[in-house]
């Protein structure tokens, strides 16, 4: 082989070479290192990409896919003789991030301000940080293993600054802003099925949807509210029959019982529906609102 064309393949090698080192060098910025966890040892970090997440994840690992994975990192420290696992799942986007954690909070609470949306049980934080869903486990739930968790959640939030779920602006208003503990968000069947079951006859057979659904109660009424954008009109139409309703107008009724339902067309594509369990002046400034309201 001549000499100028082994030269040419060495340097070509060396470029390859070259970029894979930087590809896998700001992929390794993104993971937690030791430096970042002071008073706790990792001891072990593995890294899930692509179709990697079913090694991870047994059965479950679709409905990540579908909100939009991108990689998940798991990193499992020694913390003052507790063993924590602290679990990254980045997301395509804040909002997807939103989305896994909304459908997989259960029944957690709420925990103050330091995240916009996350919730604590005693083995567990979760939490929403920009792109990432986190999940941060103890094996014994113990006081001190909820204090250590709680320091690691505090340290993501300064290791991965970005902007919270930007939710529909619905949510955001007075009304209904002390109640998005429960709310949930659904891009797709997987999510209805996981997140909220009890409406997955309602959007059967329908993808790429978005679907933002607050079950609440005021005044001893519930009230379950759905905020939903569909690709077709058709398929907001067969939304808005399988919520009892016909056409594309906005309408509400009165069912045999003392509860009423509401549907309002704000698009050909963006449908809003409301049932409640009771018809009183609780409503009022729940239906005006709703009323008034248009999506940027």
């Amino acid at each position: 082989m001549r000499r100028d064309a082994v030269h040419v393949m060495i340097k070509t090698i060396c470029s390859i070479i070259a970029v894979l080192y930087a590809s896998m060098a700001a992929e390794a910025q993104d993971l937690l290192q030791q430096s970042d966890i002071p008073f706790g040892t990792v001891v072990h970090e593995q890294s899930f990409q692509g179709k990697g997440l079913y090694g991870y994840i047994d059965g479950g690992a679709e409905v990540y896919y579908e909100y939009g994975f991108v990689r998940l990192t798991v990193t499992n420290i020694d913390c003052a003789e507790e063993k924590l696992s602290i679990e990254l799942y980045e997301m395509k986007n804040p909002l997807a991030a939103f989305g896994i954690f909304s459908i997989n909070r259960g029944q957690c609470a709420s925990i103050d301000s330091l995240f916009k949306f996350s919730c604590v049980d005693p083995y567990q934080i979760q939490g929403v940080q920009g792109a990432i869903y986190f999940r941060i486990v103890s094996e014994s739930g113990s006081p001190a293993a909820r204090q250590s968790s709680r320091r690691i959640a505090a340290l993501l939030k300064e290791k991965f600054p970005g902007e919270s779920a930007v939710i529909a602006s619905l949510f955001a208003t007075k009304e209904l802003q002390p109640h998005l503990a429960a709310l949930r968000f659904a891009s797709g069947p997987l999510g209805v099925q996981n997140g909220i079951p009890d409406l997955s006859d309602a959007f059967e057979g329908m993808n790429n949807f978005a679907a933002y659904v607050l079950p609440f109660e005021i005044d001893s009424t519930q009230i379950e509210l759905i905020d939903a954008s569909f690709p077709s009109h058709d398929d907001a139409l067969q939304f808005a029959m399988r919520m009892g309703f016909a056409g594309d107008t906005s309408q509400d009724e009165k069912p045999a019982g003392i509860g009423r339902k509401y549907l309002w067309w704000k698009t050909p594509l963006h449908v809003l529906s409301l049932s409640s369990s009771a018809a009183g002046s609780a409503l009022t400034p729940i239906l005006q609102m709703i009323k008034a309201y248009e999506r940027p």
